[in-house]
């Protein structure tokens, strides 16, 4: 059974990421080498804490528990499995630019499989729930416009395990990539794989012991 934790816009603004957190965090800079691969590798991992590298300064988040893994959309330019805990108060916070978000869950160890792709121009004018990121145009009170580069799509999948979990890049397309790296990738003279990091780094340290209050 597949169950809908949370569904909302998110505005991250100008840090840019989604940051997922077992305790409510304050901090106001993280000088960390883990947090600098963000880019690199599309995520910070602690082991209180997932920050995920994104492209636009708000998105659409969606959260959801279920029993097993799923395959990945094929519509999303990123997909990230990686291990994550639930600590035993049954919460976790999400970070949004002036508020901080918090959502239950059931404690225990999960697979986490974050997802990110743009929302279409048909989503956006064809689906209610998306009007959120309209605006007005200045002097005109009859019409919405939306950003000129369309919002971002994230959603993230809880599947409880027992098992050791091994974090991979299942799809990973770079944020900021050249025109030369696309027309490649498009023609098929290079492969997908060869975009991503050789490896992957995971800190052992928590978060709230780097960040800076």
């Amino acid at each position: 059974m597949t169950r809908l934790i949370f569904s909302g816009k998110v505005d991250i603004f100008t840090n840019r990421c989604l940051m997922l957190t077992h305790s409510r965090f304050e901090g106001s800079d993280i000088p960390n080498e883990a947090y600098a691969l963000k880019g690199a590798q599309g995520f910070a991992w602690y082991r209180d804490a997932v920050i995920y590298d994104l492209d636009q300064e708000n998105c659409w988040v969606e959260i959801y528990q279920t029993q097993r893994l799923e395959e990945v959309s094929s519509n999303v330019s990123r997909a990230i499995l990686l291990p994550f805990s639930v600590p035993e108060a049954g919460h976790l916070f999400m970070m949004e630019y002036s508020d901080i978000l918090s959502f239950e869950i059931l404690p225990g160890q999960y697979q986490l499989l974050f997802e990110r792709r743009q929302l279409t121009e048909n989503e956006l004018f064809s689906i209610e729930k998306y009007a959120a990121f309209a605006y007005q145009p200045q002097g005109d009170s009859t019409s919405r416009q939306f950003p000129r580069e369309s919002p971002e799509h994230c959603k993230l999948t809880f599947v409880p395990t027992q098992e050791p979990v091994e974090p991979k890049l299942l799809k990973f397309m770079p944020l900021n990539m050249g025109y030369k790296t696309r027309r490649k990738l498009e023609s098929g003279e290079i492969a997908p794989e060869s975009l991503f990091p050789k490896e992957l780094v995971l800190s052992n340290k928590l978060l709230s012991d780097v960040a800076i209050p």
